[in-house]
């Protein structure tokens, strides 16, 4: 695993053109399997550029109406530029920070945007709790339906790694 963080300073991203992203990405491919990027919730060139390279495109959203017509107008607006970001590429990650009342099923909603679903991340309140004491829920409550959703969906980006315990050095995961 190797990060590589964002750009901190604006002035500095103000100085980087498309073209540097598209070299950054494509030297990362030569060496790793899986590439995450994760871009802001806009539509700016760096987020345009990584659509682009990328074999995939998680979006993350919550099964709200407000979320819904973002997402329907991110995917016409992508369809609608000049080079636009093949469709066939977005999938849908439904997450529920703020509970589980909707009006949609999970179905209906990937349906209703008319992308494939790829994981849902269930409410619950003790991740939030988690967070604010600075713990990381998933690690220490492994039997929760967050967990198995995050392993879940970790497991759909990168299949080949499979976490199992070993019997050998007391229970420790190793990577196959």
């Amino acid at each position: 695993l190797a990060i590589l963080p964002s750009i901190a300073l604006p002035l500095d991203a103000s100085l980087t053109r498309p073209e540097y992203l598209r070299v950054i990405l494509n030297t990362l491919k030569e060496y790793f399997d899986v590439v995450l990027v994760d871009t802001g919730n806009n539509i700016s060139f760096f987020t345009l550029e990584a659509m682009r390279a990328s074999d995939e495109v998680l979006l993350v959203c919550s099964k709200s109406k407000g979320a819904a017509a973002t997402v329907q107008k991110l995917t016409k607006t992508l369809a609608d530029m000049k080079n636009p970001v093949d469709p066939s590429k977005l999938n849908l990650v439904l997450n529920n920070p703020n509970g589980s009342d909707s009006v949609f099923t999970s179905q209906s909603f990937a349906s209703v945007l008319k992308m494939n679903l790829v994981a849902e991340i269930p409410y619950d309140e003790r991740v939030r709790m988690a967070h604010e004491d600075g713990h990381v829920f998933s690690i220490y409550n492994k039997k929760s339906d967050f967990a198995k959703a995050c392993i879940k969906l970790a497991q759909s980006i990168c299949p080949l790694w499979i976490v199992v315990p070993n019997r050998n050095d007391g229970g420790r995961a190793k990577n196959l």
